[in-house]
């Protein structure tokens, strides 16, 4: 098992699916559009796999395999403009410089 969710939280297909796509698509450096309706786990998809991806310091055997997920977050709104993507984006570049055995990841949500 790739993480544990935790108590209360139920792995159904949609938050299985999310975590999967995202997981592929970190670990092959390819971006990703996560697109649903409300409630159908994609940001908590995303927050497992950051919980979870933690390199050598992962807790589950399986992810001490991989590389540590670093998520760098820009909450989108109507006042989001380029510029505040931009500025977020060359943080994290300028993080993954320094970042060794490590997954540099934006995260632009809703």
């Amino acid at each position: 098992r790739l993480m544990s969710p935790g108590k209360g939280i139920a792995l159904n297909e949609s938050l299985t699916e999310n975590i999967f796509m995202i997981f592929v698509s970190i670990l092959n450096k390819v971006p990703i559009l996560v697109v649903g309706e409300p409630g159908t786990s994609k940001s908590l998809a995303m927050d497992l796999i950051a919980q979870s991806m933690k390199g050598r310091g992962s807790l589950n055997d399986f992810n001490k395999n991989f590389p540590s997920v670093d998520v760098f977050t820009y909450q989108c709104s109507p006042l989001s403009t380029a510029d505040g993507i931009l500025t977020t984006f060359n943080i994290a570049k300028n993080y993954a410089k320094e970042a060794k055995n490590s997954l540099v990841v934006v995260l632009l949500d809703e």
